[in-house]
This record gives structure tokens, C-alpha cells and sequence, in this order.
């Protein structure tokens, strides 16, 4: 259908209203904002609302340039009346995209003041929206519409009169491509048709910075641009009322960690466990925005991870190595490298469900407690001459720096994981210290660890605690002092060196 000539544009007056428009059946509706309201509006914002308004009525639109310039179509009810007003007779559902009744109304504020007409045609009405000019201390122009009986049997058809410029069709993700999917989770709102929450591979790229550049869209309309590989369309994030932002800031990171918990695409796993490290392996907006806390994910989601725990597991093993451990507290970090671990620390926000499913330090160290509280003492008359030897030195040296102290063994020790290998350990609750066979077969070794272990005896600390590195210094001190005295002279004389 061609748009007619004789349709109402510009600014129109009482006059003009009454002398031209009305004898031809026209009616008119002011709908009463200024044309100075809402000045942050341009084309852009205009055009998401008119698509927003039809894919809320149909799920689909169609956007092309004709004769007339830019032409929105959907196959819904149509516009009623009603629909032009501030404020609707009847408020829009929860679950629809647009939400406060505006839209339409401001954006054709918008495009009017950027110099374009607005036809619509749909189901029995067309309607001209245009500037009334009423004369109030002057003349004041305000937002009206001129409607009348026709338009089509189906359907809606938004007319931009002499627009040619972009429909903006990246901006919404109902155009991004079915391929471009990696990961699908449900969203809470399943009424009137159950939603999912996705994530896209980026369908951008920033040639100025070499890098692929994403987007996140608000239940299929574009919100904003982000510094990552990925493009997020989310649908349980409410809008603040100016649409330029989420009501609750967390909302989008919140989401997008329940999109996570759904992954099982290996790449994108290791992507994003890059990319919530510390410090991130693979800076990136969910570096610091994603949120994969347990008090934000409901169960439901943190099971759907736990069940793919031997993806993520070696993802994670893939990464940062077999021996890699991820640390809850990090003063326990080289308490870790002592027994051969190397510690990963994930974001605040991610740390604590990522240990969950991966597993973390709490579980390792528990391990190694259990592996090394079953030692076999071996008897003196087991050794070597050299082992007794030096097995002796350590028992003198003990005798001389701490009184908590009452037994020196050679033991046969349990690994306390499979990346160390275990010379010594102690019982501060028995004062007993236990020296393994092959820390007896070096006589240096020998007196490391017994100063080493009469250290946690003396002070109750842990390895690598300052403390512990403190009363190991201290002994070292007390054991140079009474060599020098010719404490250990009997001792000595049978010592080995090489």
C-alpha cells in the first residue's frame, strides 16, 4: 500500500484541524507532551521502541527501506487509540519488553524532531502523528495524532517518512545467527512462552583495537557495549524506567553468571575461568561484572554446574596444571607450594562455587592431614651405620634446643600428596619428632629437618608462617652456638659429609 498525499504532516493548528483534516474523517487525539520532552531521544532510541512495541506483539518484525524511507512491520493485534495515550488504559504484562507505556509516544517525539514524518497503518486505523500547535502564552507545540478508519487487516506498518538511515538490525538479537548460540539457560520467566537467558560468540570486532567486541541486550533489545568475545541476551534484568540501565546494578553480572553454570563447551569454559582469575589471565568485562556466588544462584543452577563438575575439573587441570589448586584464604598459599601445589584465586564473586565444583584447598589439605596421621616408626636396629649416625646428631640437637621434645624416630613417612616428597614430621601433642629414611641418608638433610620440626614443637605454628620461620632462625642460631662449645663433638666424629 502506497503512503497517501493527502494524509496530515507537519504542525497543524485548531484551524487547519477544523478547516482541511476534519471534513475528510479524521479525528484528532493530543496526547499532550512538548516538543521539547525526552531530549535524549535520537533515531536510535526511537527505532528500539518501535521494534521492542512489535516484537512484544508478534516475536518478529520486519524492517526495510521503500519508496517512503523506513518501513517497521509486525503481524500483531494492532494499535488501538488507547495505545496512543501517556499511560494506556491498560498497562502492559510484566513479561512484556516494553513496560511503562511510553515508547511509542516518545519515540515518535524523537524522529519528529529529527525532521520525519510518522504513517502508521494498521489493523482498521491509520493514524498521522504530528505536532499540534496550541496557543498557550504563545504557541506551544505538542504531540498529537490524527486517526481514521482503514489502514489493514492485519498487522502494523510504522512509517518513517524519509528516513534512510540504519534500522539498526544488530541491535536486536532476534537478528543474531542461530550459530553464533554456545550456551542457553532457562530464564524465571516462562509466561506467556518459556525464555531463555543466551550467550552468543561476538558478531563484532574492534579493528582500532584488534579485538572482538560484545554486547548485552535486555530480553532481545541492546543495552550497551562490552570489552569482551561474548554477547549476552538476558531476560530476567528489569530495566530503570530511562531504559539506559539495569534497576539493580548486579542484575546483568548475576544473570550471566546463571548462563555460565549451564556451559559445557570446553574452549568457553577455559575462556571464562581466564577471565575471573586474579589477576584475569584474560582481562575482559566479566572480569570484574560476572557474579557466580552461591547466595545469587538458586540450586537449581548450581546443580546443572556440579553435574558437568568433570568438565570444569579438567578445564581447570588443563589450564593451570595438574598440581594447580584453587585457594579459598590466601595465607594458605604457601603452606600449598610446601607440599607442592600451585595456587589459582578466582574472583570474589566466583571463588567460592568454582571451589565447590572444582574443588579447592579446604579438601586438599584435609587430604594430606589424613595421608600423614599414619606413620611407621622404624627401629634403631634397622638402620644403617650412616642412618643411625646421623639419627643420633638429630637426637642430641633436640635435646639441646627443646625442652618439648621427647622422642627423635626414623619413620617411614606417607606422601603427603603426590607432588612432595616428605623427609620429616612431629606429634606436638606427643613431643615426638619422625625423621624419614631418606632424610637420615644426608646428614645436612638431617639437621634441617630436625630444626625444621623441633620449630612447630617449640611454637605451635604452621609451615611458612612467620612464626615458624622465625623459631627456625633462632634454633639454627642456638645450634651454631653450641657446636662452637663442642656440644656435638662426640657426634660429629661419626658424621659423613658426602
Amino acid at each position: 500500500m502506497t503512503v497517501p498525499y493527502d494524509r496530515p504532516k507537519g504542525i497543524i493548528t485548531d484551524e487547519t484541524y477544523r478547516g482541511i483534516w476534519a471534513p475528510q474523517g479524521w479525528k484528532l487525539l493530543i496526547i499532550g507532551p512538548t516538543a521539547t520532552w525526552r531530549q535524549e531521544w535520537h533515531m536510535w532510541e526511537a527505532i528500539r521502541d518501535i521494534v521492542q512495541n512489535a516484537l512484544d506483539e508478534s516475536e518478529e518484525y520486519i524492517a526495510a527501506h521503500d519508496q517512503w524511507g523506513l518501513c517497521i512491520e509486525d503481524m500483531g493485534r494492532g494499535v488501538a487509540v488507547s495505545d496512543l495515550l501517556l499511560g494506556p488504559a491498560k498497562a502492559k504484562p510484566w513479561y512484556a519488553r516494553g513496560r511503562y507505556g511510553e515508547g511509542m509516544k516518545v519515540a515518535s517525539l524523537a524522529i519528529l524532531r529529527e525532521g520525519y514524518e510518522i504513517y502508521i497503518e494498521t489493523v482498521g486505523k491509520e493514524y498521522a502523528v504530528l505536532f499540534y500547535e496550541q496557543p498557550i502564552n504563545g504557541r506551544i507545540s505538542v504531540l498529537a495524532a490524527m486517526w481514521k478508519p482503514g489502514g489493514t487487516q492485519s498487522g502494523t506498518k510504522f512509517h518513517i517518512i524519509g528516513y534512510y538511515g540504519s534500522p539498526y538490525s544488530e541491535r536486536f538479537a532476534v537478528n543474531l545467527l542461530p550459530s553464533s548460540i554456545i550456551c542457553e539457560a532457562p530464564a524465571n520467566q516462562d509466561f506467556p512462552t518459556p525464555r531463555k537467558s543466551t550467550m552468543y560468540t561476538s558478531n563484532r570486532y574492534d579493528g582500532a583495537a584488534n579485538k572482538p567486541v560484545g554486547d548485552i541486550f535486555i530480553r532481545d533489545i541492546w543495552l550497551e557495549q562490552i570489552d569482551s568475545m561474548y554477547s549476552y541476551n538476558l531476560w530476567d534484568v528489569a530495566l530503570a524506567p530511562d531504559r539506559y540501565a539495569p534497576e539493580k546494578g548486579s542484575d546483568i553480572g548475576e544473570e550471566v553468571g546463571r548462563i555460565w553454570t549451564h556451559l559445557t563447551d570446553e574452549i568457553t569454559i577455559k575462556n571464562v575461568l581466564n577471565m575471573v582469575s586474579q589477576p584475569p589471565k584474560q582481562e575482559s568485562w566479566e572480569s570484574s561484572a560476572v557474579d557466580l556466588s552461591v547466595y545469587n544462584l538458586p540450586g537449581k543452577y548450581q546443580d546443572v554446574m556440579k553435574d558437568n563438575k568433570e568438565t570444569w575439573i579438567r578445564c581447570f587441570k588443563e589450564l593451570y596444571g595438574s598440581n594447580a589448586v584453587i585457594t579459598r584464604d590466601t595465607s594458605r598459599e604457601k603452606l600449598l607450594e610446601y607440599y607442592g601445589y600451585s595456587s589459582v584465586v578466582f574472583s570474589y564473586g566466583s571463588n567460592e562455587l568454582l571451589s565447590t565444583v572444582i574443588g579447592s584447598d579446604i579438601k586438599i589439605l584435609k587430604e594430606i592431614a589424613l595421608r600423614t596421621s599414619n606413620i611407621a616408626t622404624v627401629d634403631d636396629n634397622a638402620l644403617t651405620t650412616k642412618q643411625m649416625n646421623n639419627l643420633t646428631l638429630a637426637r642430641a640437637i633436640a635435646k639441646e634446643v627443646s625442652y618439648k621434645v621427647n622422642s627423635v624416630n626414623a619413620a617411614i613417612l606417607p606422601k603427603p600428596s603426590e607432588y612432595s616428597i616428605p623427609l620429616g614430621s612431629c606429634d606436638r601433642v606427643l613431643g615426638a619428632v619422625y625423621i624419614s629414611i631418606e632424610g637420615l641418608n644426608n646428614a645436612t638433610n638431617s639437621i634441617k629437618i630436625i630444626i625444621h620440626e623441633c620449630a612447630h614443637i617449640n611454637t605451635g605454628s604452621e609451615d611458612t608462617t612467620p612464626s615458624h620461620y622465625q623459631e627456625i632462625a633462632t634454633l639454627s642460631a642456638q645450634v651454631i652456638q653450641a657446636v662452637a662449645r663442642g656440644v656435638f663433638a662426640e657426634q660429629l666424629k661419626n658424621i659423613k659429609w658426602y
